[in-house]
């Protein structure tokens, strides 16, 4: 049965992304935070998606009115790198649980002109310019490191081409990172009793995020992805859908990071945060500077060495148990990690001095 607008401004999400089908391929993609017009359709028989945009930016007859033009088959060598990129977008937003990270490279670096050309004739030396010319607006990172993370996408974006029959070849493959200059370097940084102490006594709310990172070693992503508190008000509850690594995980909140988790909260942004840590290090002329991923290295190192037992640290950071361990050991060691949350309270305490 054919969607009304009375049934599309009602649809609500349920706890699950969900499809509302209108016939001839088009569907109202309704998800947590949008509701967004796709076309769904095979060609040669491989299913193709195509995004339309969101509703109620595009309204139900134009959704029907663009689903009955796209309907003609088109030839794959007249597909355009904006219409590649929709398609793109509309996978990623399905299968990623923060699509942002990924479309944001796509929104800010490809220029408008080669969004407009076919994607059978995009050549590697147009792909070389728009990586090499990539805007730099987030001050926390390193021009290479933005490039390089932009050139990944750019190879995601031409391989999805490759899978849809638009084109032969990957024009991104043969694009290394000595065109972006960035080298990855294996970290290996921990925080020392002085800047943990400079850190517990700035009054910042961005210094209270990081204290509370440390008290608990919660990822950062997993901060500000909103994750719900457990009714008595000493678990901090982070699902499955929200964590890295799929899994469901608890921190035990002491009182220290409670009090820092209403000082500073999950109100600014991760980017605005990694920003602010920068400068931070720059103002207390913190030469090899540290970032919120740190705290977490810097957790583990602290109770590994104050004794913890291993298996226990790896539990607390969320970390998948390996070998016959991620196979047998389904154990929670909740008692054993609530007493290393107290002792890692104590600990950076005792460091802040």
């Amino acid at each position: 049965m054919a969607l009304t607008d009375a049934k599309v401004r009602a649809a609500k999400w349920d706890g699950k992304d969900y499809y509302l089908n209108d016939g001839n391929g088009l569907y109202l993609y309704v998800r947590k935070a949008s509701k967004r017009w796709i076309i769904r359709r095979k060609r040669s028989g491989r299913m193709r998606v195509t995004s339309l945009g969101k509703y109620p930016d595009i309204g139900i007859k134009e959704a029907r009115s663009t689903a009955a033009v796209t309907d003609k088959k088109r030839h794959p060598s007249a597909v355009l790198v904006s219409e590649l990129v929709e398609e793109y977008r509309a996978i990623v937003e399905r299968d990623n649980k923060r699509p942002h990270l990924t479309t944001g490279y796509l929104s800010r670096g490809l220029p408008a002109t080669l969004l407009k050309t076919r994607v059978a004739d995009v050549a590697r030396t147009d792909l070389v310019v728009a990586i090499k010319d990539y805007p730099i607006r987030n001050a926390g990172h390193s021009g290479e490191r933005a490039r390089d993370a932009f050139r990944g996408v750019l190879k995601q974006l031409f391989g999805l081409a490759v899978e849809l029959g638009y084109r032969d070849d990957n024009p991104a493959d043969q694009i290394t990172s000595r065109v972006t200059g960035y080298q990855q370097v294996d970290r290996a940084r921990v925080l020392s009793d002085n800047e943990i102490k400079l850190l517990w006594h700035d009054v910042h709310p961005n210094a209270s995020v990081l204290r509370f990172l440390l008290l608990t070693g919660v990822r950062s992503g997993e901060m500000w992805a909103g994750a719900p508190w457990a009714t008595d008000g000493r678990m901090w509850h982070v699902p499955g859908e929200i964590s890295k690594n799929g899994d469901a995980h608890w921190v035990y909140l002491t009182d220290s990071a409670k009090a820092e988790l209403a000082q500073g909260g999950p109100g600014n942004s991760m980017t605005a945060v990694q920003s602010w840590t920068r400068r931070w290090c720059e103002r207390h002329g913190v030469e090899a500077r540290f970032t919120p991923h740190d705290l977490r290295r810097t957790v583990s190192t602290r109770l590994n060495d104050a004794g913890v037992e291993p298996y226990v640290v790896e539990k607390l950071l969320n970390h998948r148990m390996q070998g016959v361990m991620a196979v047998y050991n389904r154990a929670e060691y909740a008692e054993q990690r609530i007493k290393a949350y107290e002792l890692l309270e104590r600990l950076l305490l005792e460091a802040a001095k």
